[in-house]
């Protein structure tokens, strides 16, 4: 991923108040900030809490997603974690399936599979609901904490690349 070489701004894209939750404020995913003014941004901008100061989606910073992944068009938010193994699609829960639309999903498909290789992994979250896509298939997790670990094990398959999926739930040994 390479930097922009003119950083974007957000403009009237305030989407991230929307679909992050901020534990300062105990705000849920999927709720829009009761700070931000959805078109016009936060109220509270100079005394906003850390974890906002410090975010910034990807397509803030990264020239190779095109206009159409702005996320207040693309209804997507996208951000690393786990220092940049794993892809996160914050999706807008008004919009649960604008992953699923093309260009995105292709997009996000190929991001899945180059990701088995270098063992990163594309993570779609709508709410507090959470899919892991992989090449051949995309598994619900379901509700993950802060701390829980999913991990992908690759295999052959009569021949076929296949993926076993599990989690470690925070604070419980692998089962």
């Amino acid at each position: 991923m390479t930097a922009s070489a003119q950083p974007r701004q957000c403009g009237t894209c305030a989407l991230c108040c929307k679909v992050m939750g901020i534990v300062e404020l105990d705000k849920p995913r999927g709720r829009w900030c009761p700070h931000c003014r959805p078109g016009q941004g936060c109220t509270t901008y100079d005394d906003r809490p850390e974890e906002c100061r410090t975010f910034s989606c990807l397509w803030l910073t990264q020239d190779f997603l095109g206009e159409e992944w702005k996320p207040d068009r693309s209804k997507l938010v996208l951000y690393t974690e786990h220092d940049a193994n794993r892809l996160v699609v914050q999706v807008d829960t008004g919009a649960a399936q604008a992953w699923r639309r093309e260009p995105f999903f292709s997009q996000i498909k190929a991001w899945a599979q180059a990701g088995v290789d270098s063992r990163r992994q594309v993570l779609v979250v709508t709410g507090e609901l959470t899919t892991l896509v992989l090449p051949d298939r995309e598994v619900a997790l379901g509700k993950l904490a802060e701390g829980d670990l999913v991990i992908v094990r690759p295999r052959l398959d009569a021949g076929r690349p296949a993926y076993d999926v599990q989690v470690e739930r925070k604070g419980m040994s692998p089962g």
